[in-house]
């Protein structure tokens, strides 16, 4: 249970040391625990049913690293991920986490202004989006990022965007993909994540991967 401590004005958590290596990187503890069980179901998809095993889903992030890797983006630069749930995203983010990239989640019904306000905090390199938003987050994009970054459409691309299916397709050695080790996790961003807005535009809050290991993300 929570508990307050009024000198510190700080709320604090129960004590619970993580099982995992907090000094891994995100992308080694994750490609690990699929390597572990490859023929275990992973993902299922709630629109058709289909199931996606850790095997498939580690090539996924496998081919995801290389082709980001192979259009320039480095640790430390910024990918926006302004879409809803669908088979690839995962593959797509923790493919950015194994390579640096840190990832800025928008909702995918955020207005042009919205997006535009975080767009002009990460300069982003690379947005994702979906079919049913391009137009808003292409707008957001011409208004708010300086250089123009490459833009994916999970779906069918529409005009100068282009699918992510473009980074999923097969690579020399994928099957024994490991992420290399970035540095220290408790200085590397993984995710910049949004307030909720209720008292004006979102603001940016950073969370590094050793947040994340050590939080709810690994406890089951």
């Amino acid at each position: 249970m929570a508990k307050y401590d009024p000198k510190a004005k700080l709320w604090r958590g129960p004590a619970c040391p993580s099982v995992r290596n907090p000094e891994a990187n995100l992308g080694q503890v994750v490609i690990d625990c699929l390597s572990q069980n490859p023929a275990k179901v992973i993902q299922i998809n709630a629109d058709d049913g289909g199931e996606m095993s850790c095997a498939e889903m580690k090539r996924r992030i496998a081919r995801v690293v290389h082709h980001l890797r192979q259009l320039g983006l480095r640790k430390g630069d910024f990918v926006s991920l302004a879409c809803g749930s669908s088979e690839n995203v995962v593959p797509v983010f923790i493919g950015c986490l194994s390579l640096g990239v840190v990832v800025n989640p928008l909702a995918p019904v955020f207005s042009k202004d919205d997006f535009a306000h975080m767009m002009k905090v990460t300069q982003s390199k690379a947005v994702f989006c979906d079919v049913a938003n391009r137009e808003v987050v292409e707008q957001a994009v011409e208004e708010a990022i300086k250089v123009k970054p490459t833009m994916f459409v999970f779906g069918n691309a529409g005009g100068s965007c282009r699918s992510v299916e473009d980074l999923l397709s097969p690579v020399a050695g994928e099957d024994d993909f490991i992420p290399e080790y970035l540095g220290d996790s408790n200085q590397l961003i993984a995710m910049v994540l949004c307030s909720s807005g209720s008292t004006g535009l979102p603001k940016g809050v950073c969370l590094s991967h050793a947040n994340l290991i050590e939080g709810d993300v690994f406890r089951e």
